[in-house]
């Protein structure tokens, strides 16, 4: 606001308009007969009172003018008091909170340790510093020179409002704080816009650049595909650089090749797998690595998993032909690791097969006692079973395996009902449910009862998840049958199962994280060990979909019901572009904020911060009620001769 109200003070010229024209009115030009120019002048008489209306109104009117340059130019005086006074002493009587950049770009040789200086000179007595990293703020309760940087990476949109909301549960929030950033401050971490930086700012802030730009390479990604590994290599460097490449698979090194990077450039770089690297009966880590390092060598290496070949049995009880073939092909198309097996049907296996790992009971009615007692055993065992339901099992007035009852069955309307997605982060959601209507559902008597995943416009329950000891159940309230619903000949029937299937059967998939960031896992009943076989995430900390966090890079192992998985943590490949961000952007961050705080309290809900920072209102309101004051007062003045006999305006 500072740069846009200064301009405004040249308004204040405008006051000379107002003399002018009262000095033109007072010695208007004298015109008459020519003969009359040869007498002497004589000064006309001019009553008191007269002269007295005209220097008020004169005044005035060259108060108006002053005083609305003055009030839209408000914020800059504002700024100009501040400054040599009460903003000195408002500053001074703040805390100072250090905001230090843990991100993995701070890593680099010499940057950290200046963090670290600037750190210790910022942080005196009483003055609290916050850590930075990923997503979380920590509060840093050692001694600065103790840590080190994480590898995940720091964004600045949103930062000042997540500052603010630590800053508001610390012991010193009556005092104040005064924000002070220390970070290499990234192009790739400033959000596109700008707005996004100063959202939420109700503290000042400091900006403390450390370290500079530097020249860095890095391996973006690696794709397994068929017989092939291919390994994305970035360049962001001003010059050419030739780079080894080697790709490892487990502890062997079963390639290599050279590549000229060009400036700001990505390539690619191609190795042929060995012929029998699919046949492994165990997930194994490949990695790929460039020689020699460069600034940041944490991303010169990228992790993918090559998987092992999984197979299993999906046990099928179907009422009726049509819904079993209908799972068959969306299981086939699919591509999943689970070859359906029909149970009781024509010419399927009449006994259990081995190697189940899910069950799939279509409209199944009350199951015979063998089927019940098997899938119960593997509910027992943390498997999984997607349950449909039509006119059979609503004729058993029970949902079986899950102990619900179930009231009746009821018709749409014409064009059947459409789907509305309830938990949208479920991983058996999905897309597509735009396209299916459904024409007939079951209705259970509590609808409550399960963990509602899709509905039908009105409400109606259509998909819900139920837990049975450390299994999970999938209910959909209607049957694979064209006459109940169009799901089955729709596109987002293959991607329901897919998902469903994955999900019940603890299959993971090409499940990749980054360091620091996020993980949702869709599973139940995880537990994550390191590379070092140290509990990441145990049992107790996997209520529902458990998320994690994994700080550093590198192979974990991904543990569930009768299944462990391999996980490959890489880092942000922003965090390899080392360009800094624009001085003039810094400069107008740190302004923004400063002057989005200056009026603000202290900090938001802590106890004894003071209504302003300055104490009272803005300077700019008191301008703006005199210049509606002076309005009033100069059309009064104007006209005081036509109210009195005789009298005339000025």
């Amino acid at each position: 606001m500072t740069f846009v109200a200064a301009p405004l003070l040249l308004g204040l010229l405008l006051v000379a308009i107002p003399l002018w024209l009262h000095r033109t009115h007072r010695e208007a030009p004298r015109r008459g007969f020519s003969s009359l120019f040869l007498m002497r002048a004589a000064a006309e008489p001019v009553h008191a009172e007269r002269t007295l209306r005209y220097l008020v109104l004169l005044a005035l009117r060259c108060a108006v003018l002053a005083a609305a340059a003055l009030a839209f130019a408000g914020p800059m005086l504002s700024g100009l008091l501040r400054e040599d006074g009460d903003a000195a002493a408002a500053d001074d009587a703040r805390v100072p909170l250090v905001v230090l950049d843990r991100s993995l770009s701070m890593g680099r040789s010499g940057v950290w340790d200046e963090a670290l200086r600037r750190v210790e000179r910022l942080a005196d007595d009483g003055a609290a510093v916050v850590l930075g990293a990923g997503t979380d703020l920590e509060l840093l309760t050692a001694a600065p020179g103790s840590i080190a940087p994480e590898a995940a990476r720091l964004g600045f949109g949103g930062l000042v409002s997540r500052v603010a909301g630590v800053a508001a549960n610390l012991p010193q929030a009556g005092s104040g704080f005064a924000v002070h950033l220390v970070s290499d401050f990234q192009a790739s971490a400033v959000p596109d816009r700008f707005n996004a930086l100063i959202e939420g700012g109700t503290l000042p802030l400091t900006v403390h650049p450390v370290g500079g730009a530097e020249d860095n390479w890095t391996v973006e990604s690696v794709r397994l595909s068929g017989d092939e590994a291919v390994a994305r290599i970035a360049s962001h460097a001003d010059a050419e650089r030739e780079v080894g490449v080697v790709l490892r698979i487990g502890d062997t090194v079963a390639g290599r090749t050279t590549l000229a990077l060009a400036p700001r450039a990505r390539t690619e770089a191609r190795f042929a797998l060995p012929p029998d690297a699919h046949e492994a009966s165990q997930d194994i880590g490949v990695v790929v690595v460039l020689e020699p390092g460069d600034a940041l060598p944490a991303d010169d290496m990228a992790r993918a998993v090559l998987r092992a070949r999984r197979s299993g049995a999906l046990a099928v009880v179907a009422s009726a032909d049509a819904a079993a073939d209908y799972l068959a092909a969306a299981t086939e198309a699919a591509g999943l690791p689970f070859a359906p097996i029909r149970i009781g049907g024509p010419g399927g296996a009449e006994d259990w097969p081995p190697g189940v790992e899910l069950a799939a009971l279509l409209d199944p009615g009350a199951p015979a006692a063998d089927v019940f007692r098997r899938v119960s055993r593997l509910l027992a065992g943390g498997g999984g079973l997607l349950l449909a339901v039509g006119r059979r099992t609503a004729g058993a007035g029970m949902l079986p395996f899950v102990d619900q009852p179930v009231e009746r069955t009821v018709r749409a309307p014409a064009g059947g009902a459409r789907v509305v997605v309830e938990d949208s982060g479920h991983p058996a959601a999905g897309d597509g449910w735009r396209d299916v209507a459904v024409f007939r559902s079951v209705v259970p008597v509590e609808p409550t009862a399960g963990e509602p995943i899709l509905s039908l416009e009105d409400g109606r329950p259509l998909l819900a998840e139920y837990r049975v000891g450390p299994g999970r159940v999938l209910v959909l309230y209607t049957a694979l049958d064209r006459e109940w619903t169009s799901l089955a000949v729709r596109p987002a029937f293959v991607r329901f199962v897919a998902d469903a299937m994955r999900y019940l059967g603890n299959d993971l998939g090409a499940l990749e994280a980054l360091a620091g960031a996020p993980l949702r896992v869709p599973a139940a009943s995880v537990q994550v060990f390191d590379a070092e076989g140290a509990r990441v995430l145990g049992l107790a900390s996997t209520a529902d979909r458990p998320t994690v966090r994994l700080s550093a890079p590198g192979f974990y192992t991904v543990r569930t019901p009768g299944r462990s998985t391999l996980l490959a943590v890489n880092v942000d490949p922003r965090e390899s572009d080392l360009r800094t961000a624009d001085a003039t952007l810094l400069a107008r961050w740190q302004d923004a904020i400063g002057a989005e705080a200056a009026g603000s309290a202290a900090v938001p809900g802590g106890e004894g911060a003071p209504a302003a920072a300055d104490g009272g209102q803005p300077l700019g309101i008191w301008l703006l009620a005199l210049l509606a004051l002076l309005l009033l007062a100069e059309p009064l003045v104007a006209n005081v001769g036509r109210w009195l006999p005789g009298r005339a305006p000025v």
